[in-house]
């Protein structure tokens, strides 16, 4: 019975008051909450089994997510970071009129927020052409660096496709800042469609 328990709100509570004062190491994070359950909740032994009060390490990686999740989400300010070099700017304009791609971490980086890349195919392969990061993993977070990105190269950039990945947030954005455009993208089973957002999103 205990493997299909959820982890109980005392011991979520305590991960996400460990995650706050910096404990960001699943393992070292699973050994901390040995340690609270034992001693402060006085459950012992700890099954296996039992994961509301022996929860395995994706269900702390899970939780710890959530709480980096919410301390985004209750921050005051929100940013975005916009990084392209003259060189990046260069090739977008001269090898992003046809195809773009952005692809993006799901914040799997060191500090846990979404970093997102823009490329192009070149004739020597692909080049990344702007980087950026947000606080938020919204559309309209991904929008305004686009609509910056778009700006800083004074509307020469124009592609006519954007491969991405199939989440809404991304596909709205890119439609949001070009308006009409063609998309490729996949779904989990790495099947390829083509399809334009105005179709809610039909395949062709």
């Amino acid at each position: 019975a205990g493997v299909s328990q959820s982890i109980d709100q005392q011991v979520a509570g305590k991960v996400k008051s460990l995650y706050v004062e910096g404990v960001q190491n699943v393992s070292e994070m699973e050994r901390h909450i040995h340690t609270f359950v034992q001693k402060d909740l006085n459950i012992t032994p700890l099954s296996p089994l039992n994961r509301r009060f022996n929860p395995t390490k994706k269900d702390i990686r899970n939780h710890m997510a959530l709480a980096a999740d919410e301390l985004r989400n209750d921050a005051k300010d929100d940013f975005i970071f916009i990084h392209q070099t003259l060189w990046q700017q260069q090739m977008l304009i001269k090898y992003g009129q046809d195809i773009c791609i952005m692809d993006a971490t799901y914040k799997t980086s060191k500090y846990a927020l979404p970093l997102f890349f823009l490329c192009v195919p070149t004739n020597v392969g692909h080049s990344i052409c702007a980087s950026f990061i947000t606080s938020r993993e919204t559309k309209e977070a991904i929008a305004e660096c686009l609509r910056i990105i778009k700006e800083w190269n004074i509307d020469l950039w124009k592609p006519r496709y954007f491969m991405t990945d199939y989440d809404e947030r991304e596909i709205n954005a890119i439609e949001e800042t070009f308006p009409g455009i063609l998309f490729f993208t996949y779904n989990i089973q790495g099947i390829i469609f083509f399809f334009k957002i105005h179709v809610h999103l039909n395949v062709i």
